[in-house]
């Protein structure tokens, strides 16, 4: 048998043993590799959409993966593109992300089965200095992200339109769009002051315009999600100076989640419900942070860890409509990928090597989870993508 050959066969045995040996309490949830591009040593899942569709990365071009199909090679923008990272993923299959060129020059692309890769253009010329930098997109394929200092929104119909900055324009004065819920709702930060300085979150809509959404009383305050009602979540500095994690809704305004017993919080998603999650420091000066769910009648919920000191649940899609939380956890010995439930806690998802980690990027309304995990091949370690199912 050839050195290749060997190679092969020890990665499907060290699969296969991981199959059986994940433990007890990942047994209800198959484990499946999703494997690699051709010639490439390493991949990572980033999410999955509600069609069972994973996107993320193998080596230095984006992959789109189906049951039907396996992996896919998404391509290049053209010959001169050197990487691609994708960003997000919506219910119609539709990928969009970052194509870099052999100049460091960053350009956005929205990928479809029938046109392929396309560039989305940028705000400020055909190629500039910062480029296009998309972050979230929509089921009705409407795109957000920064292109030159600037937040954008693309559609389709108009192109990329120029979302503005909060405040007056100046040298240092800049925008970013985080995410865009199915209304067309977009939330991002801005700064407010031509000179730098302070930056707020922001709430755009069509009919509004840009809308300040204002801090817990400190200088800063950033968005990471927004649901379908347009309730927005993130992280802003408080009066004290602490980070504390925030939902924002139109008849609240901002409210502060607070923290699990330390100084800092952050929130990473939020449900059509209004549940948010995120995580917290669990006390002072330990640098110690759990895994948080967070909900008007309960406050903030210490979802655990699994054995370790710390847990995060901080992936890019991080809880689904059915309050199902995915992160990843120190164990007594590793890192591993869990789901949530009200109903069972924190399980351990486990990982592909006896010995590995694991985390998790995203998970779905099924309760699909996907991620990368890790194992060992002639002692050398390598991470694949991986997709968790019951």
């Amino acid at each position: 048998m050839t050195e290749r050959g060997e190679s092969v066969t020890k990665l499907l045995i060290s699969v296969a043993v991981a199959l059986l040996v994940a433990g007890p309490a990942s047994a209800q949830f198959k484990m499946a590799d999703l494997g690699t591009l051709p010639g490439d040593a390493d991949s990572a899942a980033r999410h999955i959409n509600n069609r069972g569709e994973v996107f993320g990365t193998s080596g230095k071009h984006a992959f789109l993966w189906t049951a039907d199909t396996g992996m896919i090679d998404l391509g290049t923008l053209d010959e001169i593109s050197s990487s691609n990272q994708p960003t997000a993923i919506n219910d119609r299959g539709q990928v969009v992300g970052v194509s870099v060129n052999a100049l460091s020059q960053a350009r956005g692309f929205l990928w479809t089965a029938d046109t392929g890769m396309i560039d989305l253009g940028t705000l400020g010329g055909p190629i500039s200095r910062l480029g296009t930098i998309p972050q979230g997109m929509n089921n009705r394929g409407e795109v957000v992200g920064q292109s030159n200092g600037r937040a954008f929104l693309w559609t389709a119909q108009t192109g990329m339109i120029d979302l503005g900055i909060l405040g007056q324009i100046g040298p240092t004065s800049f925008s970013e769009a985080s995410a865009i819920n199915d209304r067309g709702h977009v939330v991002g930060r801005s700064s407010i002051a031509p000179l730098g300085g302070p930056v707020h979150t922001f709430l755009w809509t069509a009919e509004t315009g840009m809308i300040d959404l204002g801090t817990l009383g400190g200088s800063t305050s950033g968005p990471t999600a927004i649901n379908d009602r347009g309730d927005a979540v993130g992280t802003s500095s408080t009066a004290s100076g602490d980070l504390h994690a925030f939902v924002w809704t139109a008849e609240t305004g901002m409210i502060d989640l607070g923290t699990l017993g330390g100084s800092e919080s952050g929130a990473s998603g939020i449900t059509a419900r209004g549940q948010v999650v995120g995580s917290s420091s669990t006390s002072p000066g330990t640098g110690d942070f759990h895994a948080f769910l967070w909900t008007a009648e309960t406050g903030m919920i210490d979802l655990g860890t699994l054995g370790g000191l710390t847990s995060s649940a901080n992936a890019l899609r991080p809880i689904n409509n059915r309050g199902e939380v995915t992160g990843f956890s120190t164990t007594a010995s590793s890192a591993h990928a869990f789901i949530w439930t009200d109903q069972n806690g924190m399980i351990d998802l486990g990982a592909l090597g006896a010995d590995g980690s694991s985390h998790a990027g995203g998970i779905n309304e099924l309760g699909q989870v996907v991620g990368a995990s890790s194992f060992r091949i002639d002692g050398s370690p390598i991470t694949h993508a991986t997709l968790w199912t019951r």
